[in-house]
């Protein structure tokens, strides 16, 4: 019997990252593909941004080629214009316009530089958002925002789970001992502390403390703030983790991060760049994992894990079981292996 890697929808509800603030500009039309979905994304001439899907409900044609005039969206095939509500407005020779023509269109949110969509199964309206990682912050304290984005052969579940697996931070990064880990969970959100050293390349013996306020919005956004202690030095950091599906088999995610100045931006600029180098490789060291196991239900969700044995957890691992207890609520099927 072939294994199924994961038991569970590949797609669960959640704000995800499609784009950067500045890929998009008016007058363009962005191509995407996300959750197994053709997608276009433009602004609008008041600079909001607008997210659809790319087929033309009339015979399919690709809206990716097509042109913007004003707010509309023109089809290259046959000139169906279509607003920034994805409904059509106008088609060049036909008086009638049916009911029917009307594009799948989603909640955007722009934040932190970011694009985000709600996307929805049932294709259901969001109920709640993503705050921003920035603000009320002096801004030239700061070095700006560097990302890097990877392709990955996982699920996004698999991704967000390194939060509660404390354990594996000595294995695979260099923590000295197991992480001290708090969290509390409201609703869409688990947000708490996490406590550990590590041992850096070149860093001081007995590790560097590292201290961290993470807030996890949904399965798709992570918001980080770090603060090294390092030779009686606070170095201020701060991440967003972002997971998207791009299809049943692939997950693009990507990291933001940047660092706060201690007094000469010049210098912190030279200082992110190393620091950032070396959060994306110790970052990279999870990819070979997560794109070569299978991922094992609980014990209670044993009917849903298609053949697979579960999960033998051990003592001190109860945050994982909370975690995906928690996930749950982003999953239409209820036959939900998580």
């Amino acid at each position: 019997m072939p294994v199924v890697r994961f038991p569970m929808q590949p797609y669960p509800t959640s704000w995800y990252r499609v784009a950067d603030s500045t890929d998009l500009v008016h007058g363009q039309i962005r191509r995407m593909h996300y959750f197994g979905r053709d997608l276009i994304a433009y602004r609008t001439l008041a600079g909001e941004v607008r997210v659809a899907d790319a087929h033309c409900p009339h015979l399919g044609a690709d809206l990716g080629p097509g042109r913007i005039e004003g707010d509309e969206v023109v089809c290259p095939f046959h000139g169906w214009r279509f607003d920034a509500t994805g409904s059509c407005v106008e088609i060049p020779y036909a008086k009638k316009i049916p009911g029917e023509a009307k594009l799948r269109s989603y909640q955007v949110a722009e934040f932190d530089g970011v694009v985000a969509v709600y996307y929805d199964e049932l294709e259901r309206n969001p109920d709640w958002s993503v705050p921003p990682m920035t603000g009320g912050e002096d801004e030239r304290q700061w070095t700006p925002f560097a990302r890097k984005v990877w392709q990955i052969r996982t699920h996004v579940q698999d991704i967000v789970e390194n939060g509660p697996d404390v354990a594996h931070q000595v294995v695979v990064h260099n923590a000295v001992d197991i992480p001290e880990m708090e969290y509390e969970i409201d609703g869409v959100t688990i947000a708490g502390t996490m406590i550990g050293k590590y041992d850096f390349p070149g860093g001081p013996a007995g590790g560097v403390r590292v201290v961290g306020h993470f807030s996890n919005i949904g399965l798709g956004i992570t918001n980080i703030r770090l603060t090294d202690h390092l030779d009686g030095v606070e170095i201020s950091r701060q991440l967003q983790l972002c997971r998207t599906p791009i299809d049943g088999i692939l997950v693009e995610a990507s990291i933001a991060q940047r660092t706060k100045s201690l007094g000469d931006i010049g210098m912190a600029d030279a200082m992110n760049e190393k620091i950032v180098q070396a959060t994306w490789e110790d970052f990279e060291k999870d990819i070979p994992i997560w794109e070569n196991k299978i991922y094992r239900s609980l014990p209670s969700r044993t009917e849903f894990n298609r053949g697979e044995k579960p999960a033998v957890l051990c003592q001190g691992e109860g945050a994982i079981v909370k975690f995906r207890n928690w996930s749950r609520q982003f999953y239409t099927d209820a036959e939900c292996g998580v």
